[in-house]
C-alpha cells in the first residue's frame, strides 16, 4: 500500500457519500485505500461506508468508540493505516 486517505466522521451520512465519490474518482498509479473512521456516528454514517466497501475494496470502516473528538478519531484512523504514507 502506498498512500492511506483516512476521514475521521461523526454523523456525515449526508455529506460524506459525495467526499467518497470524489476521492474514488481519483486516477493515480499507486495503492491507495481510504480508511473512514466512525467516531460514535448517531446516523447511517457507519452504513453508508459499508456500503461503499462492498462495492470498492480500498474503502474501509475503522469504529473509534473508546473515546471521542476529531484527534482521536485521527490517531485511530492512522494507526488502522496499511500505507506509511
Amino acid at each position: 500500500m502506498d498512500l492511506s486517505v483516512v476521514i475521521a466522521a461523526r454523523d456525515v451520512a449526508e455529506t460524506l457519500g459525495e467526499q467518497l465519490d470524489a476521492l474514488l474518482a481519483q486516477e493515480w498509479d499507486g495503492d491507495w485505500e481510504i480508511v473512514v473512521v466512525d467516531n460514535g456516528s448517531t446516523d447511517a454514517t457507519s452504513a453508508l461506508v459499508d456500503e461503499y466497501s462492498r462495492r470498492d475494496p480500498r474503502v474501509r470502516l475503522v469504529r473509534a468508540s473508546n473515546g471521542s473528538g476529531p484527534s482521536y478519531a485521527r490517531n485511530v484512523g492512522f494507526a488502522a493505516a496499511t500505507a506509511d504514507a
